[in-house]
């Protein structure tokens, strides 16, 4: 999801932090195993560039042929372009732009994994606790691999 390898670390520890389980891949192609597994997903968090030739919208598609209603968070670091990227997502897809608070994050994935869209597991999102970090925007290009 973020081709700074520290910041994705860092993105990873609050969410389990927060209770989340997350499974971590480099790249789309790496993703694929993940979400042909019978592991339970409730949400796929990616960027919209991603390394090796598979953008983020194409693993979403992807994804919601192997899981339909499979919910879908993309994150950019083009804000600028966020809002003509909002009109093209589909219902359960959601964006949030670079640079954000781990609480805005947190509260974006939470309300995704409580709607009542059609990939709803019956997980309850954690509690939001007080996270006043911030990811940054990446310097000028999208960077690679997905959370899902």
């Amino acid at each position: 999801m973020e081709d700074d390898s520290s910041v994705r670390m860092q993105v990873m520890d609050f969410l389990t932090e927060l209770g989340y389980a997350v499974i971590e891949a480099q790249d789309g192609a790496s993703a694929l195993p993940v979400l042909r597994s019978q592991r339970p997903i409730d949400l796929l968090v990616t960027m919209f560039g991603l390394p090796g030739g598979m953008n983020g919208r194409q693993l979403a598609e992807m994804a919601r042929q192997l899981r339909p209603g499979l919910k879908t968070l993309f994150i950019t670091g083009y804000a600028e372009g966020a809002a003509s990227r909002a009109r093209f997502l589909d219902p359960g897809m959601d964006l949030i732009a670079k640079p954000f608070t781990f609480d805005a994050l947190a509260a974006k994935i939470r309300r995704m994994i409580d709607s009542e869209a059609p990939a709803k597991t019956g997980v309850k999102a954690p509690e939001l606790r007080n996270k006043a970090r911030t990811i940054p925007r990446s310097g000028g290009r999208l960077g690679g691999g997905a959370w899902i």
